[in-house]
């Protein structure tokens, strides 16, 4: 059934909803390059999770923002798909950061989903259930960079000192708005959207021998150099 209220759960105005629109579900389109870089260098998983990341958050941020429910799924199971999506999608990173060969990469790639997916079935509101998922891929990337190493990887240290300033402000943006209802706007989640996105731009180029700026990603004839 269709919710024709002319508030949502915030109780905000008319133009506060259309402001929360633009933040928390507009504020997705920065996602955009990344997914084009992603499939121009044939990073297919990426490229896929990135895709329901964009579609999920989307969603499940555009209904809670306007208090209309359902748009094809209910509020509550975009919101769902919206953190599993989130939480793969940083696992993949710290996956990807690692540099393993193949084979290993894509084993870590499913053995991540199907953990994620039935952590967050059995405990989908419980922020440990976020937490611990995303902690044990830093902890394997940590143990994985320190003792092994890739041999010879070329590192380009202007995008990884930048990705790794965007996933801090990220990780503070995400910390002050798990409380939605003191988060006015979801100010703080928006900002946990810009930062991340801009985090997973410029870390999945780190290794790439040729970097992309982030307008010239918008240029679908743009050609791309093989990681």
């Amino acid at each position: 059934m269709i919710d024709t209220g002319k508030t949502n759960k915030y109780l905000h105005t008319p133009f506060e909803m259309l402001l929360m629109v633009l933040i928390t579900a507009i504020s997705n389109g920065i996602m955009i390059p990344q997914i084009i870089y992603t499939y121009k260098v044939k990073n297919a998983h990426t490229f896929f999770l990135s895709v329901l990341l964009l579609v999920s958050s989307f969603m499940y941020h555009f209904s809670d923002s306007i208090g209309v429910e359902p748009i094809i799924l209910k509020e509550v199971d975009w919101h769902q798909l919206d953190n599993i999506a989130s939480i793969c999608g940083l696992m993949e990173l710290f996956n990807y950061l690692m540099q393993n060969d193949r084979s290993i990469r894509k084993s870590i790639q499913w053995i991540n989903f199907i953990f994620v997916v039935i952590i967050q079935e059995s405990h989908a509101w419980n922020v440990w259930a976020t937490v611990i998922p995303i902690l044990i891929s830093l902890i394997m990337f940590i143990i994985k960079q320190t003792f092994y190493p890739k041999k010879g990887q070329i590192v380009n240290q202007d995008y990884l000192k930048k990705g790794i300033f965007f996933l801090i402000i990220g990780f503070v943006a995400f910390y002050f708005g798990l409380e939605e209802y003191n988060d006015y706007l979801r100010l703080w989640h928006g900002l946990w959207h810009l930062a991340m996105n801009q985090a997973y731009f410029h870390l999945y180029q780190v290794f790439n021998p040729k970097v992309y700026t982030f307008l010239e990603c918008w240029d679908l004839k743009q050609e791309y150099a093989k990681e």
